[in-house]
């Protein structure tokens, strides 16, 4: 299938064969999902407001609805993405997820003294509260793969925004369903 025109926007899932959907990121989660059962594939860019708004269990939701998935049968990738060792936020953002989210006390923690460059700042395990997510709607604990690298202290081997800048690149994270020979 030939778009014309491509999707825009923070997610997309489909069950559509030949078909590879992808995000770009350069220190956003790149989330992918996929049901190996109904074959049904997700790819999901995981900013601090997408997770807020808790895009990742609204993906699976969809894989749901739209194809009928069970979440016990998902499988779930975090790719190279910031981590909580460089991902300083300010108070604003900090008191948006602890009103979001009950258990928000294990997200936050202070940043390493050398990285610092707020006052009253704490770093953000954006990638916890994805996890955190995806069990709350049904993904399996095994079933979760968060172990990436950072891309801020990584950057040469990735793209950063916060250590790029503008100016800087962005990787592409790809997902499709592909009929074995």
């Amino acid at each position: 299938m030939l778009l014309s025109h491509p999707p825009q926007g923070d997610g997309w899932v489909s069950a559509e064969r030949e078909l590879l959907i992808a995000v770009q990121t350069a220190d956003c989660i790149p989330l992918l999902l996929v049901d190996p059962k109904q074959r049904v594939v997700a790819a999901v860019h995981a900013g601090w407001r997408g997770t807020l708004q808790r895009i990742g269990a609204k993906a699976v939701r969809m894989m749901q609805t739209a194809f009928g998935s069970d979440p016990c049968n998902l499988l779930a990738v975090v790719g190279p993405a910031i981590r909580s060792c460089c991902y300083e936020v300010g108070e604003e953002v900090v008191e948006a997820f602890r009103k979001e989210f009950e258990h928000s006390a294990g997200f936050f923690c202070p940043p390493p003294k050398d990285k610092a460059t707020r006052v009253n700042s704490l770093c953000i395990d954006l990638v916890e509260v994805c996890r955190r997510q995806l069990l709350d709607a049904g993904v399996m604990t095994g079933d979760i793969f968060t172990d990436g690298p950072c891309t801020a202290c990584e950057k040469d081997r990735f793209f950063s925004h916060r250590s790029d800048s503008i100016s800087g690149g962005r990787m592409m994270s790809v997902i499709g369903i592909v009929e074995a020979e």
